[in-house]
């Protein structure tokens, strides 16, 4: 069995944190997530479907601006962007309230996603010692 250096550990849960993100902004907004992550620029929907998803992923998910660009295949200055693109628009009582809704039920799932690592986790640890 294959030991996965810490770095590719990263890697992978930051690709979950970005997929939850997305997945969850695109069922919310009906929204495509092959649109959402198209490159160039898109109609206002998608884009802010995607602001949305950066921002929850950034403000919930805890992903750094760098990494958030790598997911969503957007510069750096793009992502710093879309934060501040929805934060100003959560001066609008409604669209606040659905930002909260959506932080946690992301929140929610990427709970559960913790849960199955460590289970998982758990898991291969335990066949680990029991082999050696």
């Amino acid at each position: 069995m294959r030991h996965m250096s810490v770095q590719d550990r990263a890697r992978i849960a930051q690709r979950h944190i970005a997929k939850t993100a997305i997945d969850l902004v695109c069922d919310a907004y009906e929204v495509s997530p092959t649109l959402v992550l198209a490159a160039g620029r898109s109609q206002a929907h998608i884009s802010l479907a995607r602001q949305v998803a950066i921002y929850i992923a950034h403000v919930v998910g805890q992903l750094n601006l760098t990494q958030l660009s790598e997911e969503f295949n957007r510069d750096r200055s793009t992502v710093s962007h879309a934060c501040h693109i929805v934060e100003d628009r959560r001066d609008s009582i409604l669209f606040d309230k659905q930002m909260s809704f959506l932080e946690k039920e992301y929140d929610r799932q990427l709970m559960e996603l913790y849960r199955n690592w460590l289970s998982e986790s758990s898991y291969y640890k335990s066949q680990i010692t029991n082999t050696g």
